[in-house]
C-alpha cells in the first residue's frame, strides 16, 4: 500500500496566552496552542502543560478531533472562549488519545513546572548565601559502605582492560575532598542512584541537593534546612503553609527537635536507658505492639522496624521536625557527641511523616573513618551483599586535614511531593522508574 503523507504544518502563529494566563483574563483576544481532549458538538476542552480551558467553536469549517494538536484563536467574553478560527497542527488517529492520558499530561506538566521553580528557588537560596555550586562524578570506583544501601554496579571498558565502577548514592565523598581543598560553603544538585529502592516514596534514580559548611556543626545545618524549605515554599506557592495528607503544616522556622530517646519513649512506649544495652533494647521491644518484630531480629532490624512502624506514622501529626541524637551504632559518617560520646550528632528532617533530609556533624578523623568503612564491609559480607573497596582517596584527603564541618542531603523529589500534596514520588517525576 502506498504511503500517503499527512500534512504537518511547519509554522504557526505565536500564542498570546497559555491556558493558565487565559483563565485569568475576563475579556481578551487570544491565540492559544494545545491538544483537544474533549469535543462534543461545538463545545470542547483544550489542554497544555499549564492546565485546561473549555472553548466553544463558532462558524468553523476546519474538522478537528480528540487528540489533535491545534491553534485556536478568537475572543474571550466573560468566561466563555469563543473560537472563530482553528488551525490543525497535528492530526492523530481517532482513539489514540484517551481522557486518562489527558489528565496525566496536564498533571505531568504542572509537576515539571513546579520542579523547575523549586530548583530555581533552591539555587537562589544558596547563591545569595555565598555558597558555590559544584559538580562531582556520578561514576566512581569507591562509594559508601552503608549496609542498607545497595549500589548500581557497572564496568568501564578500555581495550582489553575492564574496571569496576558504581553509580553514586550521594556525592558526599568528593564534596568532602573539596572541603579539604579549602572550599568552605559548597552545594550540589545531582542525580543519585540506589538499587532495589522502589516504593511510594523511593525511586532508584532521584534528585538530591547536598551541601556542606566548614566550621559549623549539625545545629547550623538544621537551621539551614528549615530556612531553605520555608524559602522554597514561599517562592513557589506564595505561602509557607501546605496541606499534606490530612494535615495542615506550617513550614516556617523554627522546627521542633526531638531526640531519638524521647521519640522511642513517647511514640513507641519504649524507654531507652542506654543505646549500648543492645540486648536490653531488643528484649523490651518484644513487649511493644509490633507484630513484625521477631526474637531472631538483630538490634538494627528492631530499631528500624520500630522507627518505620511506630515513630514515623506519629511524626505525620507533629508538624516539621528533626529527629536528633542518634545511637552511636547509627552514626554513619557523623561525629559522636564530644562531651559524652553516647550519641551521634546526626539529624533527620521529617515533614508530614515523610523523611526529607539526613545530615551530620561530619566525621573528619581518618583513622575512625577507616575503622567504620571496614566494619561496614564486614557487615555486608556477613549478610551476603557485594563488598566494595574502601575509598582510599577520601581517607588520604582526611589525612591532609578536613576542617570541622557539617553537611546534609535533602531529597528534591520528596520536597516536591510535599509542595504538590502528592503521596507517591512518581507523580512529581516526568518518567518514574516503573514507567521508563
Amino acid at each position: 500500500m502506498e504511503y500517503a503523507p499527512k500534512s504537518y504544518p511547519a509554522r504557526c502563529r505565536q500564542a498570546t496566552h497559555t491556558t493558565e494566563a487565559l483563565a485569568e483574563e475576563l475579556e481578551t483576544e487570544f491565540c492559544i496552542h494545545g491538544r483537544v481532549v474533549e469535543l462534543i458538538g461545538a463545545k470542547g476542552k483544550l489542554i497544555d502543560v499549564y492546565g485546561s480551558v473549555e472553548f466553544i467553536l463558532g462558524n468553523v469549517t476546519r474538522r478537528v478531533g480528540v487528540g489533535d494538536i491545534v491553534e485556536l484563536s478568537g475572543r474571550k467574553v466573560a468566561k466563555e472562549l469563543l473560537v472563530d478560527e482553528v488551525v490543525l497542527l497535528v492530526s492523530v488517529e481517532r482513539g489514540a488519545w484517551k481522557s486518562v492520558e489527558a489528565a496525566e499530561y496536564s498533571h505531568s506538566g504542572r509537576a515539571l513546572i513546579l520542579r523547575a521553580r523549586v530548583l530555581a528557588a533552591v539555587r537562589t537560596f544558596f547563591d545569595t548565601r555565598e555558597f558555590i555550586e559544584v559538580e562531582t562524578p556520578s561514576l566512581v570506583q569507591a562509594a559508601g559502605q552503608d549496609l542498607h544501601i545497595q549500589l548500581f554496579e557497572t564496568e568501564f571498558i578500555s581495550g582489553a582492560e575492564q574496571s569496576s565502577y558504581v553509580l553514586i548514592t550521594s556525592p558526599e565523598h568528593h564534596m568532602k575532598r573539596l572541603l579539604v581543598e579549602g572550599w568552605e560553603r559548597i552545594y550540589q544538585i545531582c542525580r543519585c542512584f540506589r538499587n532495589g529502592e522502589c516504593s511510594q516514596v523511593h525511586n532508584p534514580e532521584f534528585t538530591m541537593v547536598e551541601w556542606y559548611r566548614a566550621y559549623v556543626d549539625y545545629q547550623a545545618i538544621m537551621a539551614d534546612v528549615e530556612t531553605l524549605v520555608s524559602h522554597v515554599a514561599y517562592s513557589v506557592l506564595g505561602t509557607t503553609e501546605i496541606e499534606y495528607g490530612e494535615n495542615s503544616i506550617d513550614l516556617s522556622p523554627p522546627w521542633q527537635r526531638l531526640s531519638l530517646k524521647d521519640a522511642f519513649a513517647e511514640l513507641a512506649s519504649l524507654a531507652v536507658d542506654s543505646w549500648e544495652d543492645e540486648e536490653g533494647f531488643r528484649r523490651r521491644a518484644q513487649d511493644v505492639d509490633s507484630p513484625s518484630i521477631g526474637i531472631e531480629d538483630t538490634w538494627e532490624e528492631v530499631f528500624y522496624k520500630l522507627l518505620i512502624e511506630k515513630i514515623e506514622p506519629a511524626l505525620a501529626k507533629m508538624g516539621p521536625l528533626f529527629l536528633t541524637e542518634y545511637p552511636p551504632q547509627m552514626a554513619a559518617l557523623a561525629k559522636l557527641n564530644k562531651r559524652n560520646g553516647l550519641y551521634a550528632e546526626r539529624a533527620e528532617a521529617y515533614v508530614g511523616g515523610l523523611e526529607l533530609a539526613n545530615g551530620f556533624t561530619e566525621l573528619n578523623d581518618p583513622a575512625e573513618q577507616r575503622r567504620r568503612f571496614v566494619a561496614e564491609q564486614k557487615k555486608r559480607r556477613q549478610v551476603g551483599y557485594s563488598v566494595h573497596p574502601v575509598d582510599e582517596k577520601l581517607l588520604k584527603a582526611l589525612e591532609r586535614g578536613m576542617p570541622p564541618a557539617a553537611g546534609i542531603a535533602l531529597g528534591i523529589d520528596r520536597l516536591l511531593m510535599l509542595l504538590n500534596g502528592s503521596s507517591t514520588i512518581g507523580t512529581v517525576m516526568a518518567f518514574p522508574f516503573q514507567e521508563v
